[in-house]
């Protein structure tokens, strides 16, 4: 579509994606923050990660691959 022609279409796409949840963006859901530490939640038990991972992909377009 053109962007010129039609403005009120890309407010509407722009606006979309703001309102979208972590998991529709495609974000990590499974770690989780509480401000100081990582951490992973599984089956009721909480696993804490280290601070730095071992390996990490810092790329804009990645698998996003990270290994603690």
């Amino acid at each position: 579509f053109d962007i010129h022609k039609e403005p009120e279409r890309s407010i509407r796409v722009i606006a979309g994606y703001a309102l979208m949840m972590d998991v529709e963006l495609g974000l990590n859901t499974f770690i989780e923050h509480d401000g100081n530490d990582k951490y992973i939640v599984a089956r009721d038990v909480r696993i804490s990660l280290e601070d730095k991972p071992i390996a990490s992909t810092n790329a804009i377009v990645c698998r996003g691959t990270t290994c603690y």
